[in-house]
Formats: C-alpha cells, sequence, structure tokens
C-alpha cells in the first residue's frame, strides 16, 4: 500500500470512522485502514494527526482490555464508558461517561481493592480514560477551582490524623519500644566496652599480664560491634514500623479528594509542602513525601480524582440498567 495514491478526502474520511472501526469493523479492514492512515500520516492535517494519535490509544488499550475488565466492576464501567465514547453521538457518550464517574464515586473502597497493586502499570487504560475525561469536562459548564488555601487546610488536617492515627497503632508503639530499646542496648555495650577496655589498660599496664590484657582487648572489641550492629538493627526496624503507611492512609485520601477535587499532581505539591508543619504543642507533620510518591502511582486515587472533577462540575443521575455495547 505503501506509494498508493490517495485523495486527502479519504485520508479524512478514514480518520473521521476510525473512532467507530476500532469496535465494529472487522480485522483485515481496520488494518487497511491503519496501514493507510500510517503511510500517510504527514499528508494529515494537524487536527487529524491529533486525533489519530488519540485512538492510537484506544487501540493499545484494547489489547488489554480483557486483563483490565477482569480487575472489577469498576474496571468493567471503566471499560464500557470508554466504548460508549467512541460509538455513541456526544451527548449520549457525556451521559455515559459521567454515570461512570458516578458510579466510581459510589463505588470508591471498590475502586481502591480494584487497583491495590500500586507496583502494577495500568497506563494502557489511563491514558485513554483521562483524554476522555477531558473531553467531557470540557464540554461542561466550568465552576470555580478549589482554591489552594481550602485545598490546604483539607490536606494538614489529612496528614495530621494520618499521624494521630499511626501513633495510636500497635505496629508504631512496638516500633517506638524498639528504638529506645535500641538505644538503651547501645548504651549497655558502650559501657561494658568502656570497662573491658579499662581492665585492659590494668592487666597491660599494671600487673604486666599481657594474655589476659589481650582477651579482655578482643572481648571488649567484639561486644562493642556486636553491640552496635544489633542496636543499628533494631534501630532500623523501629524507625521503619513508625514510618507511614500509605495502604493505610489511602481511604483517607478518598475523603481529601471528596472535600478538595484536584488534579493528583496539584494535591500531591499541596501535601509535599506541609513537612515540618507544627500541630499540638509539639508535634510535627512527617514523612508526607512518602505518601506523595506513592500517592502520584496509584492508579485507583488518579481515577477518584478525575471522577471528583467531572462531578463537581455536573450531578447526573445514575442509569440503573446501563446499555451493553459488545
Amino acid at each position: 500500500m505503501l506509494g498508493r495514491a490517495v485523495d486527502h478526502s479519504q485520508l479524512v474520511f478514514y480518520v473521521h470512522i476510525l473512532k467507530f472501526a476500532i469496535w465494529k469493523a472487522e480485522p483485515e479492514f481496520l488494518k487497511d485502514i491503519l496501514d493507510t492512515l500510517e503511510d500517510h500520516y504527514h499528508e494529515l492535517d494537524e487536527w487529524a494527526q491529533e486525533e489519530f494519535e488519540t485512538l492510537s490509544l484506544f487501540l493499545e488499550y484494547q489489547r488489554s482490555r480483557e486483563q483490565f475488565i477482569a480487575l472489577g466492576p469498576c474496571a468493567h464501567r471503566i471499560a464500557q464508558a470508554l466504548q460508549y465514547w467512541c460509538l455513541l453521538e456526544e451527548t449520549a457518550a457525556d451521559a455515559r461517561v459521567l454515570d461512570c464517574q458516578y458510579f466510581l464515586n459510589l463505588k470508591s473502597r471498590q475502586l481502591l481493592e480494584e487497583f491495590a497493586d500500586l507496583e502494577a502499570d495500568f497506563s494502557y487504560a489511563l491514558a485513554p480514560w483521562e483524554h476522555v475525561v477531558a473531553d467531557v469536562l470540557d464540554r461542561l459548564e466550568e465552576v470555580e477551582p478549589t482554591d489552594e488555601a481550602t485545598a490546604t487546610v483539607h490536606a494538614r488536617d489529612f496528614l495530621i490524623r494520618n499521624n494521630r492515627r499511626r501513633g495510636r497503632t500497635l505496629q508504631s508503639t512496638f516500633g517506638s519500644l524498639l528504638m529506645v530499646s535500641a538505644m538503651g542496648l547501645f548504651l549497655v555495650v558502650v559501657a561494658t566496652a568502656i570497662a573491658l577496655a579499662v581492665r585492659m589498660f590494668v592487666n597491660f599496664f599494671a600487673h604486666a599480664k599481657i594474655l589476659a590484657g589481650l582477651l579482655d582487648g578482643c572481648f571488649a572489641t567484639v561486644v562493642f560491634v556486636a553491640g552496635l550492629i544489633l542496636s543499628l538493627m533494631l534501630l532500623w526496624r523501629g524507625s521503619a514500623a513508625t514510618k507511614v503507611v500509605y495502604r493505610v492512609a489511602r481511604p483517607d485520601l478518598l475523603k481529601l479528594f471528596r472535600a478538595a477535587p484536584l488534579p493528583v499532581a496539584e494535591m500531591a505539591e499541596i501535601i509535599s509542602q506541609r513537612e515540618g508543619e507544627q500541630y499540638g504543642e509539639d508535634d510535627t507533620i512527617d514523612d508526607p513525601d512518602v505518601i506523595v510518591e506513592r500517592l502520584l502511582q496509584d492508579a485507583g486515587i488518579a481515577i477518584f480524582a478525575q471522577a471528583q472533577l467531572c462531578l463537581r462540575a455536573a450531578d447526573p443521575e445514575p442509569i440503573v440498567e446501563p446499555m451493553v455495547i459488545t
């Protein structure tokens, strides 16, 4: 096909029907369209190139669609909405996408369960979904964005609540006990090593007991090194036990994004800026970057945050029996 003359109007027609052909065309016909558009890509207008690139995201997603649907009801609902956006006329497609957002809002805990694997790569589905959500948002009534001051207050409350809850857990208490034990052990080890070192010098210089002095020196060294290693291990284990556990914080992140609908990247920046802020008499917010790092990898929270942005601009009624497109 490369080198075959193709009329510009035919290329535009192929771009227009590709959105439908992805789902309904026979594989041979779809391949013919894609080959033609690839061969004549640079002859397309800029808008047509952008449309083709966007629809290429759907082609990539479709290869893993069954795997995505198998995650659960929330993923299945997103998969349906992606298909509706391609196949239905604009108004009806927008309604189906908003209905999906309503569903995701109601099933937020289920959404987190389906996307519990924070290491998994869901970009094949998130990329087309982000495009669809942005497209629908462009047609919704523009609303005042959540101001930074309000988001800051909610983010601060979230972090303080998370810190206080963490401090009351058995794991955190055990971790604090381990760190205190590590410091106590280290002091005992240092005192014992010093005592042995003093006895070594006494044996060497006062009593000329060379062998006894050497044994005391070796014993002091072994005690100090072994005690130091054990103390550091206890300190490391205790410190790890008192750190923020992101999975525990995830449900509260749902509340945060409901109270302050913002894109994940903006909320992550606001949370990161709370490092070291004081609350109460002598407590400070610590380790917000632990939450930020995992938040930016969390597909479930990203999907939920997008739903809140949509629902803030529209209030769709749920569709009890959604049409199924195969």
